[in-house]
């Protein structure tokens, strides 16, 4: 069983319309009183950067994030503005790209080293991406370097998830069905008191490729991407 850093994150349980989040890119009033990682904001900056990269950031303008995290009976959500002084989807491989992943292992109580599922927001759409086929809407779809989420579910844009261009970078925002997150026969406890293995990785493409990755992990490597030993873990609290 992992040992894992811990993001203590809290979470209402409730509606989407008791939290009123509204999937737009912009940040709600229920963010806003999100203080640090034990209430379900993380800052992720330039100490956060994959050494194993092609380079690393010149500073906080050049990659860092920040992201809060909530959730309800239904969904978890991320809001996220990324500071990028060069945001480009350019590459047909979606993750050389920039964008913000999310790998997730439903059950870590498992004794297992497989299941991990994942998703990727691009931080742009097909109207502004370069090369529409590097584009990322949460689940893109057979052969395309989808992530390994249900992909029978098909996300609605201002639905389920938003894009917007900022002076800084970009705000993604989404919002994922807890049901969908399914890998190798775990599923979230999405509970008061349940653990859900999670990496972020925030994807920098500066040179018409993925140059760097900051990650929130419990062990910085690429392979969060398949192995959730790796991952930090978040609590669900009431």
């Amino acid at each position: 069983m992992k040992k894992a850093l811990l993001l203590f994150v809290l979470f209402v349980l409730g509606t989407a319309s008791a939290l009123d989040i509204v999937m737009d890119a912009q940040k709600d009033a229920y963010y806003a009183g999100l203080t640090g990682p034990d209430d379900g904001w993380v800052y992720i900056g330039v100490e956060a950067a994959d050494p194993a990269m092609t380079s690393l950031p010149d500073d906080e303008y050049d990659l860092s994030a920040n992201c809060w995290l909530a959730w309800d009976s239904t969904y978890l959500y991320l809001y996220s503005e990324v500071w990028d002084e060069t945001v480009q989807v350019n590459n047909s491989t979606t993750y050389n790209n920039d964008a913000i992943e999310f790998k997730i292992d439903p059950d870590p109580l498992m004794e297992t080293t497989a299941g991990v599922a994942g998703i990727r927001l691009t931080a742009l759409g097909e109207d502004l991406a370069e090369v529409e086929a590097g584009v990322d809407n949460l689940v893109t779809g057979p052969g395309g370097g989808a992530p390994e989420i249900d992909e029978a579910w098909e996300p609605v844009e201002g639905e389920d998830y938003a894009r917007t261009e900022t002076l800084l970078g970009y705000n993604l925002e989404f919002r994922l069905p807890f049901d969908k997150i399914v890998r190798s026969d775990k599923f979230v406890d999405n509970n008061v008191n349940g653990l859900m293995g999670l990496a972020i990785n925030i994807m920098d493409n500066d040179s018409g490729t993925r140059d760097t990755v900051e990650r929130w992990c419990a062990f910085m490597s690429d392979n969060v991407w398949n192995i959730p030993q790796y991952h930090g873990t978040i609590t669900f609290l009431e």
